[in-house]
């Protein structure tokens, strides 16, 4: 398949059920409306949901299909579509798309039909049993589908470790906590929490260390030294910080097995603990764009996404060609400076010993 096609899926009707057959190749996408485009599916209904991969894009994920996270971004479409993309992450530290989705609307009826229809449908079971883990940035409506399928055994995502991104669950709310009253004593101890949190999340990866951790956690915010340290301090909605503190460490409590690093030992993050690559695509898709996608049709803003996509691949396929030249070099100086020693001591070797040699000209 070259990069110019897409494979799609449109949705019929209200209840976003695929269209029977095989998934139709629609040649050029940034060359069609989207009338022309439903009319090459053979779908004359309101356009719900409209999702493709590439040829290019699937053979990175067959390669690296272990690590994927799920997100949605904004302002790509005039028609103020939400785009779903699926990113994963190469073996050079690279990012890849392999899933782009323009989605209907942002309810948990339209990511259950992502889930369970369009990417088993684009990505195939072969590849979909390999898939490991998911991040999620933890919207409910966005993370809820999934986790329910990975729990369910004739499901195609059953086992699949669906986790949180720990940015969105703990750092940025940490970072909502006010400072400005704090002492400088108390801030640096705000600090040393954080360290404490931030040890679950990356460092303890045995369950009963980090369950003894957390309780030894909450008694000391209890003690009389720290609540004595924060008592002056309130919030705007008259909450203490040490309130604030403990109310987000009971609310990850309730989802620990999603991000404790206890919990994911068996599967391949690649240390992955927040869903900064989705992010990273996101921007670099927009930027791309110069910001020009939000004021693009579906179909456009489609060709612009591909066009993306075969410059992330350019972009790979240029740093591993760099990469495989400076090997070549290095291994050839490392040969050159080899046959350079080994003759310097070659040399020694003969002027050291040519007193042994008895030279005879035979006539």
């Amino acid at each position: 398949m070259n990069h110019g096609n897409i494979i799609n899926f449109i949705s019929e009707g209200y209840q976003l059920k695929l269209p029977k057959g095989r998934p139709t190749m629609i040649e050029e996408p940034e060359d069609l409306n989207i009338d022309e485009v439903r009319e090459a599916m053979k779908v004359n209904q309101v356009l719900l949901a409209f999702a493709w991969t590439s040829g290019e894009e699937k053979k990175m994920l067959s390669l690296f299909p272990e690590l994927i996270t799920f997100d949605v971004t904004e302002k790509t479409n005039k028609e103020k579509r939400g785009l779903f993309l699926a990113v994963g992450l190469d073996g050079m530290g690279k990012i890849f798309i392999p899933m782009h989705c323009f989605m209907p609307n942002s309810q948990m009826t339209s990511f259950h039909w992502v889930y369970k229809h369009a990417i088993p449908n684009l990505w195939g079971d072969e590849i979909l049993k390999r898939v490991e883990v998911v991040i999620t940035d933890g919207e409910h409506a966005l993370y809820a589908p999934l986790d329910n399928l990975s729990k369910t055994t004739l499901s195609k995502w059953s086992g699949v470790s669906v986790q949180r991104c720990s940015f969105h669950l703990f750092t940025q709310e940490w970072m909502s906590i006010p400072r400005n009253h704090l002492s400088d004593e108390a801030r640096k101890h705000l600090d040393f929490l954080k360290r404490w949190i931030d040890s679950w999340i990356t460092n303890i990866d045995k369950e009963y260390q980090f369950l003894d951790s957390l309780q030894k956690f909450y008694d000391h915010i209890k003690s009389d030294h720290v609540t004595k340290m924060f008592s002056k301090t309130r919030n705007t909605a008259n909450m203490t910080v040490l309130g604030i503190v403990m109310k987000l460490v009971k609310n990850m409590e309730m989802s620990s097995t999603k991000w404790a690093k206890c919990y994911k030992t068996s599967a391949m993050d690649l240390e992955q603990t927040t869903s900064s690559i989705g992010e990273s695509a996101n921007g670099s898709l927009k930027n791309f764009d110069n910001g020009k996608l939000a004021s693009k049709t579906i179909a456009t803003s489609a060709g612009s996404q591909i066009l993306h996509s075969n410059h992330l691949n350019k972009k790979r396929d240029d740093s591993l060609a760099k990469d495989m030249n400076t090997t070549a070099g290095n291994q050839f100086m490392e040969q050159q400076d080899l046959l350079l020693k080994f003759g310097q001591e070659l040399a020694f070797g003969l002027e050291k010993r040519k007193d042994q040699y008895i030279v005879i000209d035979v006539k």
